[in-house]
């Protein structure tokens, strides 16, 4: 198989103070071929000369000026009023063309994403209040729909927060509480927890903690967790990185563990289906087992319905990292803030804690499971190649270990 491929990307870094633009082409091709012992790849620079002011895609990328466009936005702002407050704006457009071409079809794939990070941080009652966010549009969008998608996303954390910025923050011990993770975002617990073990090279290292567990069942309820990539999902490709059509993969099925995701090489080395999760960031990269769209199916209950039957939890609306071990199966994850429930109510914002303990004991105690799934996309670093990602997960509940 040979894959020739273009890749434009157009970043932007705007605040109050600067502005900041960067602009990256790069062409080549990549070749694979089979030895005995292995897959080989071989890339090569096509194009090494290009004139950034004559291309149509950058000198299509919105111009976004912080007095005319975002001002306005956050003008009305409860974020912008306060003296102590930072907003950082980040734009990332891509568009990559490609063609694969292998021995009797050749298959063309050209794809533009949109993507902006909202980094807050303000100063409340002493404490230091931080909120960031990622959004992104399988699409290019011009400078008006960008402006828009930014004024709904500072909407959305207006009004999780604004009624209750008046309160000092409250400091919570996390043994305490039940956990919420929240539609969407809470969806990196799944992503980094049980995603990351379900990559094949990961899972037949024999290191990993649910090696031992394929066929059997992983948790106690009745849960499910799927890889997907269909044309409409936030990531599609018609064939992958080492040339296979991706087929949807059913990881946990009713509590038990099913399947894990492939590449071509996991296929030849370990014998199992090529699922078409082999990802590259381009030509220059070798393919990896990656995920694409990896998320816990819907449940029955209302999310309202979730936060009014919690005597005390944590809504954890801001989670900024995390990290497991494959080996034993700990986990720890940076929760920035979230909104504290107390009897069936939100009385307020957190300060800052860490959500840590088994990923196995966490699914088993997994209680209720929202009717609300939703997904958001995220960069994701393996072996120094990062991807866009997306992880869905409706409102779950995680009872206290105590």
């Amino acid at each position: 198989m040979k894959i020739f491929e273009n890749n434009w990307n157009f970043t932007m870094q705007i605040s109050e103070c600067e502005k900041q633009i960067s602009q990256v082409f790069s062409s080549g091709n990549i070749n694979t071929y089979q030895k005995i012992n292995g897959i080989y790849f071989e890339a090569s620079n096509i194009n090494s000369t290009f004139d950034y002011k004559k291309d149509m895609f950058f000198s299509s990328c919105p111009d976004i000026h912080w007095d005319n466009d975002i001002r306005p936005l956050i003008a009305e702002s409860w974020f912008f009023q306060k003296k102590e407050c930072s907003i950082v704006i980040g734009i990332n457009i891509e568009k990559k063309e490609r063609k694969f071409v292998l021995d009797t079809e050749t298959i063309i794939d050209n794809n533009y994403s949109t993507a902006f990070n909202l980094n807050i941080i303000c100063n409340l009652h002493g404490d230091n209040f931080t909120v960031r966010k990622t959004h992104l549009t399988p699409k290019h969008l011009d400078k008006k729909s960008l402006i828009e998608e930014i004024k709904i996303e500072i909407s959305k954390i207006e009004n999780n927060y604004r009624e209750y910025v008046l309160n000092e923050l409250i400091d919570i011990s996390p043994e305490s509480v039940d956990i919420i993770l929240p539609t969407g975002v809470g969806g990196i617990f799944i992503h980094e927890a049980i995603g990351h073990c379900l990559e094949a090279d990961f899972f037949y290292s024999k290191k990993n903690f649910l090696f031992k567990k394929a066929g059997h069942r992983l948790a106690n309820n009745d849960i499910y967790i799927s890889d997907i990539c269909g044309k409409n999902d936030i990531i599609n490709f018609p064939i992958s990185y080492d040339g296979t059509k991706p087929i949807d993969v059913s990881l946990v099925e009713g509590g038990y563990l099913k399947d894990v995701m492939s590449d071509a090489y996991c296929l030849k080395k370990h014998g199992v289906k090529d699922t078409g999760n082999g990802r590259a960031t381009d030509y220059q990269s070798p393919p990896l087992v990656r995920m694409r769209n990896t998320y816990l199916h819907n449940g029955k209950i209302e999310p309202d319905e979730i936060i009014r039957t919690t005597k005390s939890g944590v809504i954890a609306t801001e989670i900024q990292g995390g990290n497991v071990i494959y080996e034993n199966g700990s986990f720890v994850f940076n929760i920035a803030h979230g909104l504290v429930v107390k009897n069936g109510e939100i009385i307020g914002i957190s300060k800052p804690l860490l959500f840590s303990g088994s990923v196995q004991k966490s699914l088993d105690t997994i209680d209720v499971i929202g009717n609300d799934l939703s997904f958001v996309a995220a960069k994701c670093n393996k072996a120094g190649q990062l991807l866009t990602v997306s992880y869905g997960q409706p409102t779950i509940r995680i009872r206290n270990k105590q």
